[in-house]
C-alpha cells in the first residue's frame, strides 16, 4: 500500500490501519519531501511505526516540517507498542537536543519510564515547562508540588548548577501567585523537608558561584543561597569556598560571601591573607565592611600589617579609615616627588603593506577573506590584484595586448604587471574562476533580488553595489548581465556639480571610494568605450585594463600612504597609457605632504601624461590641511516621515559638538570638495562596516578624517552606537595635525557606552601620548564642557583615563583632568561623578609633581562643608602647590 498516497489523502485511520497491519517498511529517503501542517502528524506515525531504527527515524522527526508536540506522544506510544518497537527510549534520547520537541520526547520518556537525557537543551526545555506547563490544569498546581512528583528531578537538578549561562533562566515568578523567584523558593523548601538533599544543593550552588559565570546568570545562585539561608556551621565547613568568592568573585557574589562569613568561625590567617586581596578592590562598600571585621581583631602587627594595604586605595574615605585603625601610619600628606613626565614605549614604525597578489589562487583567497566581511577585508589588495591580472587576462570589451614585454617591464618595479602576453584559453578563464563562484552565487545574486544597492537604504554608505560591480567585472558574466550591473553603477554614479559632492548623509570623502570602485568596475568591463561623463571617468579610446598593471593608489603602507618614490616607479610603469582619473587622484592623496623638487624632475622627465600629473603634484606640496571650526549642531525638529516613532526622535541627542571644514584659497576644484563642508548631523550615525576604510584614504590628514567620522564616534556616547569609536587607533596611526575634531572624537570616545568602543579610544589616547601628538588640554576641554552639559558621562571616562594613568601616561590624564575640571566645577550643578575625577587628579599631580592651573579649584575647595566634593577638592587644591 502506499502510505504516502494516504497521508497526502489525509486519511489517520487509513494510515494507522496500515501501519498496524505490518506493512512493509518504508526508506528515510521516502520522507524526502515538505509535509504541511495536515501531513506531519501522519508522517511522524508512519516514520516510527515503519521506519527500522532509532537513528532513521530520528533524522526524519528533526525536519522542520515535522512539528513534534505532546498530542503526539498517545497514537505514538499506542502503534509503536502494537508494533513491538523497543527503541522509543533511544529515539527519545535522539531528540532531546532541542527544546522545541520537548513535550514529545518528554512524554515518550514518561511513557517509557525512562530516565531523561541530560543536554543543555533538554535542561532548557524542562525550566521553560517548569515556568509554563503545556497541560493548562497543571498551571494551577504549585510549582513546589509539581516538583515533588516529577520523575526528572534527581537528574536533571544537578545540571542547573552545571550549565553556564543557565542562571538566567531560574528568577521567574509564579504567573499565579506572583511568588517571585518560584523556583529557587521551592527548591529551599524541597530541602527543608528532607525532599532533595541540603548539603547537595548547597554545595552545587557553592561550586556554580566558585566556578564563576556572567554576573547575571548567578545572581540566581545567590538568591538561592540565601533562600537555603546556610547555618554557622554549614558556611564554616565550606569557609575555604566562601573564602575564595570573597577575594575574586563578581561583587555582589563577593558581598555574600562576606555576609556568611560574619557569622562564622574563621581562622585568622585564612581572614587575614583573603584580606590582603579583599582590601584592594574597587568595591567601597566590601573593603570598608572587611576593615570593620579586621579592626575587630585583637591588635597586632600581622593585622596592622594587612590594614595598610588599604592605605593605597583609590578610594580616600577608606585611605582615612585604614589610617585611623592602623594609628601608626603616617597622616595624610602630599608626597614629595621629582617632577616626571609620561612613560610610555616609543610607537613602532607601521607595518608596510603585503606584497601584490601575484596569481588567481591567491585571489580566489584574498576574495573569499572580503566577501566574508567587507567590512574590514582586503579590498585595496583585491582591486590591485583583479586590475593586474585583468592585463594578462581576457576581459569582455578590453582590447588585448600583442606585444611582448620589455625587458624593462620584466623587471620587478612595484605596481608593474610581470607580463602583458595574450592570454591562452586557460588564463582567459582563471580570472572569472577566481571570483564568480563564492561571488555570483553567495553575494551578488542575494543583493540582485533584495534590491541591495545601498540606495536611500538604511545604511546611506553601503559600498555593496559598488564592490559587486568590481567583482561582477571580474567574474566575466553575459553581455546583458553587464548591461543591467552598468544600469545599478548608473545610481551610484550620479553626481551633482561634482562628481565628489555627496548625496545625503554620504561625505565627499565616502564618494571617492565609490567612485574609485565604479571606475574601476566600468572600465574592466567596457575598456573605456562607453564613458560614464557625469562620473569623470571620461578616457581616451582603449582606456581599458590591459597594460594598466596594477593601480597606482594600492598603499605601500599598511596605514594607507604611499611611499612617494613607489608611486613614480608605477608611473614610469606605466608608460605613455593614461591614468584613471580617480586612481591617479586616490594615489595623490596617499604621498606625504611636502614639496619634492629631486623627484618631481625625475617624474617631469618622463614624459607622459602620469608623469607631468605627478611632478606637478610634487612641486605643489600636495593636499592642503583644511580648516576646521567646532560648531555645535542641534536636532532638527521631527517632520513627518523622517523618523518612524517620536521616541526614536527624543532618544537621539538634543546637540553635538561637530566640525565644519573649509578649504584654503587657491586649491584645486576636486580637493576643494573634498575638503569643504560640515560633516554630518545630529541624526548622522555612521557605522565601523564602511567607515574603517576611510583613514586609509588620507593616511596624512587624520583631521579631515576625524571630523567625518566625528558623527560615528558622538554616537557611541549619546546614542550607544556599538563599535562607534572603534575607527579612532586606525586614526591615531595616521598622520597630520588632528586640528580641533580629533580631541573632540577621542573625548567622545572615552565616555562611550559600550566597553570595546572606551578601549579603542584608549589605545588612541596612549598612541597619540606615545608619539607626542596627543593635545591631552585640547581633549580635556571637550570632555568637561560636554559632561557639563550632560552630553558625557564622567563614570564612562573615569575608568579609561584611570587606565592610561596606570598604563604609564600620569602626565596626560593629568593635563587632561586640569582642562575638564574647570567646565564640570563652575556648572551650576556639578556633574554625577566629579568628585572621583578630583581623586584622579590628585593622584596623577601627586605622582607627575607637575603643578597645573585648575580654574575654579580654589573656589570648590573654600565652600562650606565636608561633602565629598568640597573634600577632594581640597586634597587636589593641596597637592597641586
Amino acid at each position: 500500500m502506499n502510505f504516502l498516497k494516504l497521508i497526502d489523502g489525509g486519511q489517520t485511520d487509513a494510515v494507522v490501519e496500515a501501519v498496524l497491519a505490518a506493512s512493509p517498511t518504508l526508506t528515510r529517503e521516502q520522507f524526502d519531501r515538505w509535509w504541511n501542517s495536515g501531513e506531519a502528524p501522519l508522517a511522524v506515525l508512519a516514520a516510527v511505526g515503519l521506519l527500522p531504527t532509532a537513528a532513521k527515524t530520528a533524522q526524519v522527526l528533526r525536519r522542520r516540517d515535522i512539528a513534534l508536540d505532546a498530542a503526539a506522544v498517545g497514537p505514538v506510544v499506542t502503534v509503536a507498542r502494537a508494533r513491538g518497537i523497543p527503541w522509543l527510549t533511544d529515539l527519545a534520547h535522539r531528540l532531546g537536543d532541542s527544546a522545541e520537541r520537548w513535550d514529545f520526547v518528554a512524554g515518550l520518556l514518561h511513557a517509557e519510564n525512562a530516565a531523561p537525557p541530560t543536554s543543555e537543551a533538554f535542561v532548557q526545555g524542562w525550566l521553560w515547562e517548569l515556568d509554563f506547563p503545556h497541560i493548562p490544569r497543571q498551571r494551577s498546581v504549585p510549582l513546589v508540588d509539581r516538583l515533588r512528583t516529577d520523575p526528572f528531578l534527581p537528574a536533571l537538578l544537578p545540571r542547573i548548577f552545571e550549565i553556564d549561562g543557565l542562571g538566567t533562566r531560574l528568577l521567574f515568578e509564579s504567573r499565579r501567585s506572583g511568588i517571585k523567584h518560584v523556583l529557587l523558593d521551592a527548591l529551599a523548601q524541597l530541602c527543608a523537608d528532607g525532599t532533595l538533599d541540603r548539603a547537595t544543593v548547597l554545595d552545587g550552588t557553592l561550586d556554580r558561584l566558585v566556578r564563576g559565570d556572567r554576573p547575571g546568570a548567578l545572581r540566581a545562585f545567590v538568591v538561592l543561597h540565601d533562600h537555603l539561608a546556610p547555618t554557622r556551621e554549614e558556611v564554616t565547613a565550606r569557609a575555604g569556598d566562601y573564602l575564595r568568592l570573597l577575594t575574586d568573585a563578581p561583587g555582589n557574589v563577593a558581598a555574600m560571601a562576606q555576609k556568611a562569613l560574619l557569622g562564622a568561625d574563621v581562622e585568622e590567617f585564612a581572614l587575614l591573607d583573603a584580606s590582603r586581596v579583599v582590601l584592594t578592590r574597587p568595591e567601597k562598600t566590601l573593603v570598608k565592611k572587611q576593615l570593620t571585621w579586621l579592626g575587630k581583631l585583637a591588635r597586632s602587627p600581622e593585622v596592622a600589617e594587612v590594614i595598610a594595604v588599604a592605605a593605597d586605595h583609590p578610594a580616600p574615605e577608606i585611605r582615612d579609615r585604614a589610617r585611623a585603625l592602623t594609628g601608626a601610619l603616617p597622616a595624610p600628606a602630599v608626597a614629595v616627588v621629582t617632577a616626571r613626565g609620561d612613560d610610555l614605549p616609543a610607537p613602532t614604525r607601521p607595518a608596510d603593506a603585503p606584497p601584490p597578489i601575484s596569481d588567481v589562487d591567491e585571489l580566489r583567497e584574498e576574495v573569499a577573506l572580503l566577501l566574508r566581511d567587507l567590512s574590514a577585508g582586503p579590498l585595496e589588495r583585491v582591486l590591485d590584484g583583479i586590475v593586474r591580472l585583468s592585463a594578462t587576462t581576457s576581459v569582455p570589451g578590453a582590447a588585448r595586448s600583442t606585444s611582448v614585454p620589455s625587458a624593462a617591464q620584466s623587471t620587478s618595479v612595484p605596481g608593474a604587471a610581470r607580463s602583458t602576453s595574450v592570454p591562452s584559453a586557460a588564463q582567459s578563464t582563471s580570472l572569472a574562476g577566481a571570483v564568480q563562484p563564492t561571488f555570483l552565487a553567495g553575494v551578488l545574486l542575494p543583493m540582485l533580488e533584495t534590491g541591495n544597492f545601498g540606495r536611500d537604504g538604511w545604511d546611506a554608505l553601503c559600498l555593496c553595489p559598488a564592490i559587486g560591480g568590481v567583482l561582477w567585472a571580474a567574474a566575466a558574466p553575459s553581455a546583458g548581465a553587464r548591461a543591467t550591473w552598468l544600469g545599478k553603477l548608473g545610481e551610484i554614479l550620479r553626481a551633482h556639480e561634482h562628481p565628489l559632492q555627496g548625496r545625503g548623509s554620504v561625505p565627499p570623502l565616502h564618494r571617492l571610494l565609490a567612485l574609485r570602485l565604479a571606475e574601476i568596475s566600468a572600465l574592466l568591463t567596457y575598456g573605456g568605450s562607453r564613458p560614464l561623463d557625469r562620473a569623470g571617468l571620461t578616457l581616451p579610446a582603449g582606456g581599458g585594463p590591459v597594460g594598466y598593471h596594477g593601480l597606482l593608489a594600492t598603499p605601500t603602507s599598511s596605514t594607507g600612504a604611499i611611499d612617494a618614490t613607489a608611486l613614480y616607479e608605477r608611473v614610469a610603469a606605466l608608460g605613455d597609457r593614461a591614468p584613471w582619473r580617480w586612481d591617479l587622484f586616490q594615489a595623490f592623496l596617499r604621498i606625504a605632504p611636502g614639496i619634492d623638487e629631486p623627484l618631481a624632475t625625475r617624474a617631469a622627465a618622463l614624459g607622459t601624461p602620469a608623469g607631468d600629473a605627478l611632478a606637478a603634484r610634487l612641486r605643489a606640496g600636495g593636499l592642503p590641511q583644511p580648516v576646521q571650526e567646532e560648531v555645535l549642531v542641534e536636532r532638527r525638529p521631527n517632520k513627518t516621515g523622517r523618523f518612524w516613532q517620536d521616541e526614536a526622535w527624543e532618544r537621539l541627542p538634543p546637540w553635538r559638538l561637530l566640525t565644519r571644514t573649509t578649504a584654503p584659497p587657491g586649491t584645486d576644484p576636486d580637493s576643494e570638495v573634498l575638503l569643504t563642508g560640515i560633516v554630518g548631523t545630529v541624526e548622522t550615525s555612521y557605522h565601523r562596516s564602511w567607515t574603517s576604510y576611510w583613514p586609509a584614504l588620507l593616511p596624512h590628514h587624520r583631521g579631515l578624517i576625524a571630523a567625518a567620522a566625528l558623527p560615528q564616534v558622538a554616537s557611541a556616547a549619546d546614542s550607544d552606537l556599538r563599535d562607534g569609536a572603534a575607527i579612532l587607533p586606525l586614526l591615531a596611526e595616521c598622520a597630520g595635525d588632528g586640528g580641533v575634531a580629533l580631541p573632540t572624537a577621542v573625548a567622545y570616545g572615552l565616555a562611550a557606552r559600550h566597553p570595546q568602543d572606551r578601549v579603542a579610544a584608549l589605545d588612541a589616547f596612549l598612541t597619540l601620548a606615545a608619539a607626542g601628538t596627543l593635545d591631552p588640554a585640547a581633549v580635556g576641554s571637550s570632555l568637561g564642557r560636554l559632561a557639563a552639559r550632560d552630553a558625557l558621562k564622567p563614570s564612562r571616562f573615569l575608568e579609561p583615563l584611570r587606565d592610561a594613568a596606570a598604563a604609564g601616561a600620569p602626565l596626560s590624564v593629568w593635563r587632561v583632568l586640569a582642562a575638564a575640571l574647570p567646565s564640570m566645577l563652575q556648572a551650576p550643578k556639578p556633574p554625577r561623578g566629579t568628585p572621583d575625577l578630583l581623586t584622579l587628579a590628585t593622584e596623577t599631580a601627586t605622582t607627575t609633581g607637575v603643578r597645573l592651573d585648575v580654574d575654579g579649584l580654589a573656589a570648590a575647595a573654600a565652600r562650606p562643608g565636608g561633602g565629598r566634593l568640597v573634600t577632594e577638592a581640597r586634597r587636589l587644591a593641596g597637592a597641586n602647590t
